[in-house]
């Protein structure tokens, strides 16, 4: 009797454990695929205009495209940081003082319970060059003060009359 009763116990723990033991087959960590799309509103501006950046997450997962974390960066350094709305935009407008390389990183995301784990990884875009020219200086304190000396409308040319006629034109270097 005693053998059929351990044996029987040892069936009946076994079947307890399994019925109780969490199913590996439900548990799993799943990586959606994300891209990014960066791009501004002009590739050369004067010192002090505004440009405007957008980015975009794209991904099949809705989860994975709205509420990410974007980082706007010039040269490695981080200039701003914004969410995504529900769409997956983020826009940013900067004036610049100085060009450089700009691109966005978007964050990694994570979301779900612990055995049922969701990742959006982290991307980074394209780079875009972004010229920034200095303005001219302006002229206007030539024509009143010299008489006979006026300025070329880039203002890096002095035209030097006498008597309405040209004698001589110079170039002229700015400081």
């Amino acid at each position: 009797m005693t053998v059929k009763r351990t044996f029987l116990r040892a069936i009946a723990i076994t079947m307890m454990l399994t019925l109780l033991a969490p199913a590996g087959a439900e548990a799993h960590v799943k990586t959606f695929r994300t891209t990014v799309v960066f791009a501004a509103s002009d590739t050369t501006v004067s010192k002090g205009d505004q440009v405007r950046f957008g980015a975009r997450a794209k991904a099949k997962k809705k989860k994975c495209r709205s509420r990410r974390t974007v980082k706007l960066v010039r040269n490695g350094t981080v200039l701003a940081v914004k969410r995504t709305n529900r769409p997956g935009y983020a826009f940013f407008s900067k004036k610049l003082q100085k060009g450089g390389k700009f691109w966005v990183v978007v964050t990694r995301k994570r979301f779900g319970a612990h055995p049922h784990r969701h990742i959006c990884p982290s991307m980074v875009s394209k780079k875009i060059r972004i010229r920034v020219q200095c303005r001219p200086p302006r002229t206007n304190w030539l024509r009143s003060s010299i008489p006979g000396l006026t300025a070329s409308p880039t203002g890096r040319t002095l035209h030097i009359r006498a008597r309405g006629r040209p004698i001589r034109r110079v170039l002229a270097f700015y400081v």
